[in-house]
């Protein structure tokens, strides 16, 4: 243990602060690159234009093998006191060498200090094309993400590990091994998650400068971004696109490595392939979120992988959800992970906020929701914060830059305010003439309860009115009637005493009447 944890105070530096080493390691680049320049004059550097079948240059010495690739193998070899990676392309059936420098000719026109620069090619043999590029990497990010998961489960080749975190000038692991003796001697170097959150936004601004140069990379993934000590390239442009002077930018066809595609490649209708290059370029990012959030790569490998025995339009459905999921996790994950302890999705603050819902808009499964790779450079400025800790010191804006963008969401933010206020007002207006209005309505349904009682009382009065007077009409016509009875039947008792005094002629007449009489009283 050091002499720190023993009680003693140290004084003075012992070792490169952070900013230094970054210092040392930018002045490094500049000299090889004045280097490299320096050799077209050198007549054994083969350059560009070297005959097919030239030999190779005994100044080339080959170091060691970095990897083998879809498109070829790569080799770390040295020219004087520079290393380079040589990437050895073998011809396949069908295609010529100068098919083979379709890659070096979109290389060449890229110059950033985030994308691998092509030095040279030369083909050897004609089945064989060598592509000479600069620098050559300690690994790429694929590797990176892996050893620092085996660090925090205690797995892996520990001592390998620490040699490539070592030479990338990665030395406190406090944030990863809690139990790190060395994590209080190495506060001043760089930690791997703040390298990592660094390489998000240099990469963002790599991929920006190829969309803006017509190039589309079209096989994104860990594996082709490449890292050194405060150091991040883009590489592996074998299957990209120079659309140079061309107005439609869509592919046809499958290019690039099925888990890191975008989904809409797979239709038949061509695809945008700047848009695709963000959906790949988002599953890096999940990919970097998993270990900055500390959830394992396990989970982040599932939810990528695509199930069996299922309709490719039912796979990448699932797949979707899959990533739904993933991103719910990392969301919740991210909110008690400092330094956004005290930060949620969509806040307002100069304090750093998670990526993951700039991810989630980067993966959308409908390309026109995602954003140009520009904005996303732009978004990761403003979400890191301040201290913009989702880019390199190389790539950090200028303070005014960010000054300039809080002033105009200041502004905005006034000038919302002003509007939420008219609204307010204009609610309130609305919802007192609603009140009005209500009031008003009530009002008429009260008057016309009363009037309705009204009439049904009117109604029930003229009902009682109508039966009295049916009830005395009944009574008058009965009266009527009996009366008339009585004064006929008193008439024919007259005639009946007239005709009997005529007793030959009328007793018949008088018979008869007296039955009709007697007929009609009963």
């Amino acid at each position: 243990m050091g002499d720190w944890t023993r009680g003693w105070t140290r004084v003075g530096q012992t070792g490169p602060t952070q900013h230094y080493g970054r210092v040392w390691e930018a002045e490094r680049e500049l000299q090889e690159l004045t280097i490299i320049e320096s050799w077209n004059d050198d007549d054994s550097w083969p350059g560009f234009d070297a005959d097919i079948g030239c030999a190779e240059t005994t100044k080339l010495a080959k170091l060691e093998d970095l990897g083998y690739g879809a498109f070829g193998r790569v080799e770390k070899v040295s020219y004087g006191s520079v290393c380079l990676a040589r990437k050895r392309i073998p011809r396949r059936r069908g295609f010529t060498i100068d098919d083979l420098r379709k890659e070096s000719l979109t290389m060449q026109k890229l110059d950033h200090r985030h994308v691998v620069k092509l030095v040279a090619t030369y083909a050897p043999r004609t089945h064989e094309l060598c592509l000479l590029i600069w620098p050559a990497a300690v690994c790429n990010l694929s590797t990176l993400l892996e050893d620092l998961e085996y660090l925090r489960m205690g797995e892996g080749d520990r001592e390998d590990i620490l040699e490539r975190l070592d030479a990338l000038d990665i030395k406190d692991l406090s944030a990863i091994e809690q139990s790190s003796e060395d994590q209080l001697l190495h506060s001043t170097t760089k930690c791997p998650l703040e390298f990592l959150r660094n390489t998000i936004g240099c990469v963002a601004r790599a991929l920006a400068y190829c969309h803006q140069n017509d190039v589309r990379h079209l096989d994104i993934k860990p594996s082709n971004i490449l890292l050194k000590a405060d150091r991040v390239y883009l590489a592996d442009f074998g299957v990209s696109r120079d659309v140079s002077g061309q107005d439609q930018t869509m592919t046809e066809g499958v290019p690039g490595t099925e888990r890191w595609r975008a989904p809409e490649l797979y239709a038949n209708n061509g695809s945008s392939m700047q848009l695709s290059d963000i959906y790949s370029l988002g599953l890096v990012f999940l990919n970097i979120a998993t270990v900055l959030y500390n959830v394992r790569l396990a989970e982040f490998d599932e939810a990528l992988r695509y199930p069996s025995r299922n309709t490719q339009e039912e796979q990448l459905r699932e797949r979707e959800q899959k990533l739904n999921t993933h991103l719910e996790k990392l969301t919740s994950h991210a909110l008690v992970t400092p330094p956004f302890m005290f930060t949620y999705e969509g806040q307002e603050t100069v304090r750093p906020r998670p990526v993951v819902n700039l991810i989630a808009r980067m993966i959308t499964p409908n390309p026109k929701n995602r954003l140009h790779a520009y904005k996303i450079d732009d978004k990761l400025s403003m979400l890191g914060g301040i201290h913009q800790i989702y880019h390199g010191e190389c790539c950090k804006r200028p303070i005014s830059w960010v000054e300039d963008k809080w002033d105009k969401k200041l502004t905005a933010l006034m000038s919302l305010r002003k509007e939420n206020d008219r609204l307010k007002q204009k609610i309130a207006e609305l919802e007192g003439r609603d009140r009005t209005y209500e009031s008003r309505f009530q009002r008429e349904v009260d008057e016309h309860k009363q009037a309705v009682v009204m009439l049904q009382k009117k109604l029930k009065d003229m009902e009682d009115r109508c039966h009295t007077l049916e009830a005395d009409n009944a009574k008058r016509r009965s009266s009527t009637i009996d009366a008339g009875y009585a004064s006929g039947k008193a008439s024919l008792s007259a005639m009946v005493s007239v005709l009997s005094a005529y007793p030959t002629r009328a007793e018949g007449l008088t018979t008869t009447t007296t039955s009709r009489l007697n007929a009609t009283s009963e």
